[in-house]
């Protein structure tokens, strides 16, 4: 079997390039993952390499002017033309959206996102729920579609430093939500602050553990949770030794986001075994069930959910364990054999 030389870019700082990267290489790949040039046609990792593996493409194009945008996706996609009919190299993308999260050029991430669905040689998305909206959204056939589970982090954060039971997590309340991640608005933090708000904290606590995006996005969950005492707001970069600490005393995540196709924080949450918070028909359905998660059909039922949450205290452990082992069927080794297979085809 021909031996793999992989380009992996954009090259983001995050657990699930690196866990793909190192498990890939012991199945025999050789991966390169970096960021290229806005020029990179003739750079060396492109020609050396035999198969090309995309992932986030707004990197490669998203400028500060709409017109720089348009022309940089278009030379974007010009290259990535090239380098597969005439350099003959093997292209596959993972869509792990279906456009940019911030959508400030809508029609540019469409465009060139289109392009690239009819493009690459494979598709790589998530789950089968993500396979049918790319399919559909892109128009393109399901043949070109692979469906590989977004790898698990259970021996990841394992391996991280652990400390000592701090007392720094810490609730007066029976039973804790937390949100974590980076905050932004199409993640629906705030209405999920806002349901908190709506409850009072009799009964619960919640906590957010998130960057914000901007510091307009800071000042709105900032006032929403201002005289609430049993909402932690904390902003800032958050040290990953911690994670373990932090999850192991929260009794469930809430995971609002809706317009995605995966969530590395859900698969956080599964692998530490927490019972989960999501909406109907999104990402998190393809892959949580009523087993380990709670759902809502719209945003104002956030309150509603939180509600039948606190009545169901009893249930969450079990359904923490049962998100757990299916974690743990999100194997790294598999996956990289599965994505191996993906080249080769």
């Amino acid at each position: 079997m021909r031996k793999h030389n992989v380009l992996m870019s954009p090259k983001f700082s995050n657990p699930y390039q690196q866990l793909l990267k190192e498990n890939l290489e012991s199945v025999g790949a050789e991966i390169t993952l970096c960021n290229l040039p806005r020029f990179f046609l003739f750079d060396h990792r492109v020609v050396s390499a035999n198969v090309i593996h995309l992932h986030w493409l707004h990197v490669f194009f998203k400028r500060r002017k709409t017109w720089a945008t348009l022309l940089a996706a278009i030379f974007f996609i010009f290259q990535m033309f090239v380098i597969k009919y005439f350099f003959r190299k093997k292209i596959v993308w993972t869509c792990h959206n279906l456009k940019d999260h911030e959508n400030k050029y809508p029609l540019v991430d469409n465009f060139c996102s289109y392009r690239m669905a009819h493009l690459a040689d494979s598709i790589i998305v998530h789950s089968d729920r993500a396979a049918k909206r790319v399919s559909e959204y892109y128009g393109v056939d399901s043949s070109y579609l692979e469906v590989i589970p977004h790898g698990n982090y259970i021996d990841y954060y394992e391996e991280c430093v652990s400390v000592d039971d701090s007392g720094v997590y810490k609730s007066q309340s029976d039973l804790v939500f937390l949100f974590f991640g980076a905050i932004r608005p199409y993640k629906g933090v705030e209405d999920v602050v806002s349901a908190s708000v709506g409850l009072g904290g009799t009964h619960h606590d919640l906590w957010v553990y998130g960057k914000p995006l901007n510091a307009d996005v800071d000042a709105k969950i900032m006032a929403l949770q201002s005289g609430q005492q049993h909402i932690v707001y904390s902003s800032g970069f958050f040290d990953e030794k911690y994670i373990r600490e932090l999850f192991s005393s929260v009794d469930v995540v809430v995971l609002p986001m809706e317009n995605i196709l995966t969530s590395g924080s859900m698969v956080l949450a599964m692998s530490m075994g927490k019972a989960c918070i999501a909406p109907k028909g999104s990402y998190a359905e393809g892959v949580l069930d009523s087993n380990g998660a709670f759902f809502y059909a719209d945003r104002c039922e956030i309150a509603g959910v939180f509600r039948e949450v606190i009545a169901s205290k009893g249930r969450l452990s079990a359904m923490g364990s049962y998100n757990y082992q299916r974690a743990r069927e999100f194997d790294w080794l598999d996956i990289a054999k599965q994505t191996c297979a993906v080249y080769s085809s």
